[in-house]
């Protein structure tokens, strides 16, 4: 950078007066802390499944055992997305959600890979609870009233959720205690 550019910058903010002396903003609006119900329901049995693609471990889960109707493998394209994914990382998910299909298959679990706009034709559905990101904010935006599957580890370290990491963190070693 020139010296005459630099000097220009430095005049700039000199001449920019601000209040060196402004007390904070102050506001009385309290955020309480809501507690929310992580519960899965008892009867899940011979139940649709929805399984987004950040799911895409079913062998592991907590339900595994039971025994759905049929499992439907979610995919969530750019059509539906409000931050775009390059074609190869659409490409990666599409081989890793066919390899989720086939590994079911394998178990002689009926499954099929759905786009994210044909849930609304399915009935008497649970999904694995997606978290954060684009499925979710699609089921919101889109009012789709779907009953959510949790697991025993988010359920367990969801309840110190409510003060930031750094108090979570103190929970680490309990979360983990809990599932050795």
């Amino acid at each position: 950078m020139n010296g005459t550019l630099k000097n220009l910058r430095i005049i700039d903010f000199k001449i920019l007066k601000l209040n060196e002396n402004a007390s904070p903003k102050v506001s009385e609006k309290s955020y309480s802390v809501i507690k929310r119900e992580f519960n899965n329901p008892q009867n899940i049995e011979e139940k649709n499944l929805l399984i987004f693609e950040n799911n895409l471990s079913f062998e592991i889960t907590d339900f595994k055992e039971n025994k759905f109707k049929k499992i439907y493998i979610v995919s969530n394209k750019n059509e539906h997305r409000s931050i775009k994914l390059s074609e190869k990382l659409v490409k990666f998910k599409s081989l890793l959600m066919d390899d989720q299909s086939q590994r079911l298959k394998d178990k002689s679990i009926d499954c099929e890979v759905i786009d994210i706009s044909e849930i609304k034709n399915i009935d008497n559905c649970y999904a694995l609870y997606p978290n954060v990101g684009e499925n979710l904010d699609y089921l919101n935006s889109n009012n789709l009233k779907i009953n959510f599957l949790y697991r025993n580890l988010d359920q367990l370290a969801w309840q110190y959720c409510n003060k930031g990491f750094f108090n979570f963190k103190n929970y680490i070693p309990k979360i983990i205690s809990a599932f050795n």
